[in-house]
Formats: C-alpha cells, structure tokens, sequence
C-alpha cells in the first residue's frame, strides 16, 4: 500500500512536469529564455512557498534554517541557470518529442556523477541499464541510420547537442543538490533553487537590458499552465517520499518518464509525428531508467 501510494503521486508528477514541458515549447520561439524563467519562476517559488508554509504548519516535510546550506543551494541554482537557458535553446530549434526525452538522460549523468564524485555503488544491473537508456538515447536521437556521419550537426537531429548539454549540467546540478537538500529539508531547499533560478534571470535581464515585454493572454496561460503544473508536481514527488522505503526510487523513474506524456501530448495537440524506431527509443529509454532506479 506504501509503494502504491508512492505509485500515485509519482504518477502525478509524471503528468504534471509533461505538461509543464510540453507548454514551454511554444513560448520558446516567442520569448527570451531570461524572460520565460523570470516570469516561470516567478509564479513557481510563489506556489513552492505556499506549500512550504503549509507542510511545515501541518509538520508533514520538515525543514531547517542553515544559511551555509542556503548559499550553498543558491550556488547550486546558479549552475542550474545556464542548462534551464540551453534547454529553451534546444526546444526553440528541435522536436519536443526528441529534446525531452535526451534532456531525461540526466538521471544517468547523476548517477555517474555520484559514483565518481560522492563514491556512490554502481552495480552491475546499474550498469546494464545505463547501456539500455544509451541504446534508447541513440534511437530516439539520430537523425538518419542510412546517412552516418562524424559531424553532431549532421548525424543527431536539430537540437539534440544543445538537449545533451543540458543534460549534463543538470546532472552536475542534481550530485550537488544532495548536499542542500540534505541540510534544509526537501521542500526547503526546492524553494531555494527555484527562487535562485527567478533571481538569476532578473540579473540577467538588467545585465543585457532585455526589457520585459507585454505578454499576450496566451502567453500569460502558458506561463500560468507552467508554474502551476510544476508547483503541483514538487509538493506531489514530496508527498511520495514520505511513503516508504523504496519511495524514492519509485518517484525518481515515474518523474523521468515524463517524456512518454511529452511525446503523446506533441501527438495529439501539435500533429507531432515521430519515427517509430524513435518512440520505440523512448519506450526502451524509460524502461531502462525504471531499471536503474529500482535495482
């Protein structure tokens, strides 16, 4: 009962982080990236705070005040500035059914990352499913099997370096974010990188004096639909972690199988349309990482 519970709001997050990314897109090729997470995250740390407030009345997540970890967690969101900037990039030029499910490989980059840096175990079956999202990753991103090339630009489809970039540097991000979290709590510390992302991009536009400019109705829903899909989708993986041993692992693989929500929301309401070896490369790279979150 535990693990289903934790089953639920998984799958929650699951849908809620796809439509938050599948809403980004269009806004992409309309706004500055500095604008869409100023205003995303506006809106975002809003609602994360509001759920801070409430948890912590209710003692359901607890959290504590360090500004050590605060300052280390507004660093760490600092890194996480320039993948969020790379990811609008790759969105702006590229497949939404492609880019997410290549920037969802960061789960793998974590996980080396922290058997490099933090001397975390990688076994065997960890192994073998990082080789099975590697196999997933090639056929989702490939341009063309018949014309092989050398060059990245010619041999992945557009967007593809950009969305392995990201991927990266959110996995660097998401090592470090263990050190924060740990010292201010889940919740707490999810405000603090969410927060560091809305100040960041403020910098950042009066740096490059990008005014910020009158959005459309359209606009404005899309950016509503994203922070408000996000901002259930945080307290929601939260919640699960609360249900259980296993919980963790569980939320992790159901949170980075967003991208099948992606691919079938670009489907239906964009007339997306995919190579079927692609959304096999999709099924394969969310099938491997439900193997290396849960052996």
């Amino acid at each position: 009962m535990e693990l289903f519970t934790a089953f639920l709001f998984g799958l929650l997050a699951m849908v809620c982080y796809g439509i938050s990314n599948f809403t980004v897109q269009p806004l992409t090729r309309e706004l500055p990236g500095p604008v869409i997470v100023f205003y995303r995250n506006a809106l975002l740390s809003s609602i994360i705070f509001i759920f801070l407030i409430l948890f912590s009345v209710f003692q359901v997540a607890p959290y504590y005040l360090s500004l050590k970890y605060i300052l280390i967690g507004l660093g760490v969101s600092l890194l996480g500035y320039i993948p969020y900037l790379t990811l609008v990039r790759a969105l702006k030029v590229g497949t939404l059914g492609v880019i997410i499910p290549v920037t969802n490989t960061t789960l793998v980059f974590a996980v080396l990352f922290s058997f490099i840096f933090l001397g975390e175990v990688l076994s065997l079956s960890s192994g073998i499913a990082i080789l099975i999202i590697f196999i997933g990753l090639i056929l989702v991103s490939v341009k063309s099997f018949s014309k092989f090339s050398c060059d990245a630009e010619t041999l992945l489809s557009p967007g593809v370096p950009i969305a392995l970039f990201t991927s990266l540097m959110w996995g660097i991000m998401f090592t470090l974010w263990k050190i924060p979290a740990m010292g201010l709590g889940p919740m707490l510390s999810a405000f603090v990188l969410e927060f560091g992302l809305f100040l960041y991009a403020g910098i950042h536009l009066k740096i490059k004096r990008i005014p910020l400019p009158h959005l459309t109705r359209t606009q404005w829903k899309r950016l509503f639909t994203m922070g408000i899909s996000t901002g259930i989708a945080t307290p929601a993986v939260m919640f699960g972690m609360q249900a259980g041993p296993g919980a963790v692992n569980l939320l992790a693989a159901l949170t980075y199988s967003q991208s099948a929500v992606v691919a079938l929301l670009a489907h239906w309401f964009r007339n997306e349309r995919l190579l079927l070896r692609q959304y096999l490369g999709i099924a394969i790279l969310i099938g491997g990482m439900f193997l290396l979150m849960m052996v």
